[in-house]
């Protein structure tokens, strides 16, 4: 089966990460904001299962980090993933992931090495300060080459997200502590025709529903996307355009005014200069956040990685862009960015991170004051591969 090819390796896999290093706003403070040094400890713990047609694998990562100061606000994030992939027939693969988060946000989602773009990104669009999230989804895909020009695809999935106040943090009485979720589902149907081995075209669409608790809300948007692909040896460009749609099914409080009819834009230049790969991309589209009334607008993102011998370099710059979380609130903007270097001596990796963004949040009615934060930090990985 071709669609296992890039299946990981089976047996067990086991990862113990070390670094120290410093954050400069560990309240998460708008005004006079407070530093200090950190130590955090990182594991990951997997197996994998692979069968000529089928692969299963688990992945459990615990991390805790500790304050040399500021000791209450210790903490211990976990993460859940599993991931399965079917070979049904020589053209037909069938897919199923799931995943498990808990973790405060003020320290982002356990993972190992630098934070990733995409997970400061998702911390921006959550648009909750000093909560901790919980978070849990599943998705199952399938994807069927019909002929040797054209494929089909699909993905549907739910997702569910409970956001609470963090305890931890000063200024947060015990009796204020409010949860609130967000609950939603997805469906996705995509066709796709190789007009060349350089060019390509295709049609996505999907539609979403997003269900809120305070105040209770419910939401649902619709997508309808034409996309086009074009190789010019190590370059790639690829474009998308449609209308999207969206509907404020039911709401017992106020909710930012969403356009019933948009257009959704999307682009991408990625270019391998051999070991450099430089990537950009940037997507519109007008739908509801992760929290009740909040809207998103646009993405912007731009990636670098690099790799000398034993020595490897990434660099990611973002830019985030929502309207108003209520009614009459001005629009947010988020700016992140993520760096990253290490050395690899066999099983043993050394490593230098560094991470900033500055969010917009509100500080009042109408009012917004920015957030900004920046972690730092070197650490020491060893990754070890058990036999089948």
């Amino acid at each position: 089966a071709a669609a296992l090819a890039q299946a990981p390796t089976p047996g067990w896999q086991l990862s113990g990460q070390v670094n120290q290093g410093f954050s400069s706003n560990v309240q998460g403070a708008l005004t006079h904001p407070v530093a200090d040094a950190t130590t955090q400890l990182t594991l990951q713990l997997g197996h994998t299962w692979v069968t000529p047609h089928a692969a299963f694998s688990l992945v459990y990562l615990p991390q805790g980090l500790h304050y040399a100061r500021y000791h209450n606000l210790d903490y211990i994030s976990q993460s859940l993933q599993q991931t399965w992939q079917y070979a049904a027939t020589s053209h037909t693969t069938l897919g199923w992931t799931s995943s498990f988060q808990r973790f405060p946000e003020r320290g982002g989602q356990a993972e190992i090495g630098a934070p990733s773009l995409s997970s400061l990104q998702g911390a921006s669009q959550a648009q909750q300060a000093n909560t901790v999230l919980t978070s849990g989804s599943s998705d199952f895909s399938f994807q069927h080459q019909s002929s040797l020009r054209s494929s089909w695809s699909g993905q549907f999935g739910g997702s569910w997200l409970d956001f609470a106040q963090d305890a931890a943090l000063p200024g947060t009485p015990k009796a204020a502590l409010q949860s609130s979720q967000t609950r939603s589902f997805t469906g996705q149907g995509g066709w796709n025709y190789r007009l060349s081995p350089d060019r390509s075209v295709g049609l996505t669409a999907s539609e979403g529903e997003m269900w809120f608790t305070v105040p209770v809300q419910h939401t649902r948007y619709a997508n309808l996307q034409a996309t086009f692909t074009q190789n010019w040896g190590s370059t790639a460009l690829q474009l998308g355009a449609g209308p999207a749609f969206n509907w404020l099914v039911s709401s017992r409080g106020p909710a930012a005014s969403q356009p019933p009819r948009t257009l959704a834009g999307s682009a991408g230049l990625t270019q391998q200069i051999g070991h450099t790969q430089l990537g950009l991309t940037w997507n519109h589209r007008v739908q509801a956040g992760l929290t009740p009334g909040s809207i998103s607008t646009d993405d912007l993102a731009l990636q670098f990685q690099q790799q000398w011998g034993r020595w490897q370099g990434g660099a990611s710059l973002g830019n985030t862009r929502m309207a108003g979380i209520t009614a009459g609130q001005p629009a947010r903007n988020g700016l992140f960015a993520a760096a990253q270097m290490s050395y690899t001596l066999n099983q043993w990796s050394l490593e230098a991170n560094c991470n900033y963004y500055n969010q917009d949040m509100a500080a009042g009615p109408g009012r917004l004051q920015p957030l900004s934060r920046m972690q730092a930090s070197l650490g020491l990985r060893y990754a070890w591969q058990g036999a089948r």
